[in-house]
């Protein structure tokens, strides 16, 4: 995933000061939080979770914040594991008009922030279907843009008449002698 030897590089990417990626040395101790686990249909008592990088050290009910670590006191706030999206399109957040009136461009400045967004909704995985999403998730996974796991399926596939059939009504059946569709 995250290429840690790329860390000082991409940190000082183009003279700019990077200081969202992921890096074992980071520490956070997150205090005071109820804990849904899957597992059972109830939340835990208050207990204190141990971040160290992007993995989870320590579970325990006091647990001690080591030199340097940040303290995240929940208040008794629910903490959950992240979020799976099983049908996600991250690179198509937008209506058709706008999407076929706008450059592959706009298209990936448009997804980096509906990657950030699902992040930030508790979304730690995507399944992404239908779109091109290898290059989001390229960067995601080398700390560049901020996202969740992105698993691409790539193009579309669908039958005549089904959602990723774009003819209009002026475009004549290939049945009949039509051409063929170029947006699919």
């Amino acid at each position: 995933m995250f290429d840690k030897e790329r860390l000082p590089e991409l940190r000082n990417h183009r003279g700019l000061k990077i200081t969202n990626l992921p890096d074992d040395r980071t520490t956070v101790l997150i205090t005071n939080a109820r804990i849904f686990d899957g597992r059972s249909n109830r939340l835990s008592e208050l207990k204190s979770v141990l971040v160290g990088g992007n993995c989870i050290a320590r579970i325990g009910k006091s647990l001690s914040a080591p030199a340097g670590a940040s303290v995240i006191d929940a208040e008794g706030r629910a903490m959950t594991p992240g979020f799976i999206g099983a049908h996600e399109h991250a690179m198509l957040q937008m209506s058709f008009a706008e999407g076929l009136n706008s450059d592959q461009y706009y298209h990936a400045y448009v997804a980096t922030e509906t990657a950030r967004t699902y992040l930030m909704h508790g979304f730690t995985a995507i399944r992404d279907v239908g779109g091109n999403s290898f290059s989001l998730k390229k960067a995601i996974d080398r700390g560049i843009v901020v996202g969740p796991r992105i698993y691409p399926s790539g193009p579309m596939i669908s039958q005549t008449a089904g959602h990723a059939d774009h003819r209009t009504d002026c475009c004549m059946s290939k049945l009949i002698g039509g051409g063929d569709d170029l947006l699919v």
